[in-house]
């Protein structure tokens, strides 16, 4: 189910689903100025990666079983994570056989979890979304830079921490035993 539109305002439809050509097009292009933000759908787990015609993909697999393919991507991400609906999950551009093109994410439906030709029109359940701001910029890839900069700043204060308190237990005046006499 689409609870939120994939991209934040302002985009156009830039490529319907449909015929195109001697062709068949089978998702919308959602035209947007790249480094639009694109956010997550529905909750689930999104799935980075590229392939020669959508360039730089983000693929969420959504908790109910379907899954949203994002195409022509900003970013080089790797790797998968949990996601919510309206988390930033990737930015509008021209990778991959739209190269040199109008920016756009070319967005498909698979109901089953997986591509399978045909895939459905995705343009009924795309107008009924509501629309979202975007919560963030998406991640850094994963691949190549800590968990987080929070986490990252979390961990140096808590190896801090340890040192601080580890010093101070060292260092404090402790008092004398008492001596019990019998």
């Amino acid at each position: 189910m689409i609870r939120f539109f994939p991209l934040i305002a302002p985009y156009s439809n830039v490529g319907p689903y449909g015929t195109r050509g001697t062709g068949f097009h089978y998702g919308v292009d959602l035209g947007a100025p790249t480094g639009t933000t694109v956010v997550a759908c529905d909750y689930g787990t999104v799935n980075y990666g590229t392939d020669p015609l959508g360039g730089n993909v983000a693929v969420l697999h959504a908790d109910d079983g379907n899954a949203y393919y994002h195409a022509h991507l900003l970013d080089v991400q790797t790797g998968s994570r949990k996601v919510v609906p309206g988390e930033a999950i990737g930015r509008v551009d021209t990778s991959g056989n739209a190269k040199g093109g109008i920016p756009h994410c070319h967005f498909e439906w698979w109901p089953s979890g997986s591509y399978q030709s045909p895939a459905p029109d995705p343009t009924a359940q795309l107008t009924a979304a509501p629309h979202v701001e975007a919560p963030a910029p998406p991640p850094a890839n994963p691949a190549t830079t800590p968990a987080s900069s929070t986490s990252a700043i979390v961990g140096v204060l808590g190896i801090l921490g340890l040192s601080g308190v580890l010093a101070w237990a060292l260092t404090r005046p402790r008092p004398r035993p008492r001596r019990v006499r019998a």
